[in-house]
């Protein structure tokens, strides 16, 4: 076996403004991270001790290896522990995890169509990305009339979209 590497070297010349998009696409990874705090915080609200207690017996009886988890766990807002919550505790709590489910849903297609398209389009993509940064804000603090961030994220994709399929063609 040889010391050094014999194989095929790739060298990828990437655009002087490539690293600026990079950079605004990891802070939309932060945010989403961000956003997914926020669904642990309404948890810990929905799924308080009080609230857990009413199930300590019939989860000792199923899984007598184990405890009933703070927080509700694996409950996402649909399951066993949240069917007897009050209204809003479930409906705060269904929105802060979808919320950070749709965010994250779409951070792979976020991710690949940015390294592709950034090739190319760096300006595009940052402007894109910047708009997807503003929405999901948008998005989150007014779920309820979600129109306005939604249209934003939903533009940064179709335009991520059309650039990547654009610079592929460009290699």
């Amino acid at each position: 076996m040889s010391d050094t590497y014999d194989g095929f070297w790739l060298v990828l010349k990437v655009p002087e403004n490539y690293m600026w998009a990079m950079a605004v696409l990891a802070a939309n990874c932060f945010l989403c991270n961000t956003v997914g705090m926020g669904g642990g915080k309404a948890r810990m609200e929905a799924f308080t001790e009080e609230h857990m207690k009413k199930y300590a017996d019939i989860h000792r009886e199923n899984y007598p290896e184990g405890e009933v988890t703070p927080g509700g766990l694996p409950d996402q807002g649909e399951g066993w522990y949240a069917r007897d919550l009050p209204l809003k505790e479930w409906y705060n709590l269904n929105v802060a995890m979808r919320t950070q489910k749709t965010f994250l849903e779409q951070m792979p297609i976020l991710c690949i169509l940015s390294l592709i398209a950034a090739l190319y389009f760096p300006y595009v993509v940052i402007g894109a990305l910047s708009l997807n940064f503003i929405g999901r804000i948008l998005y989150v603090m007014s779920y309820e009339k979600r129109a306005i961030g939604f249209v934003c994220s939903l533009r940064c994709s179709l335009t991520l979209i059309i650039f990547s399929f654009w610079a592929s063609f460009n290699v």
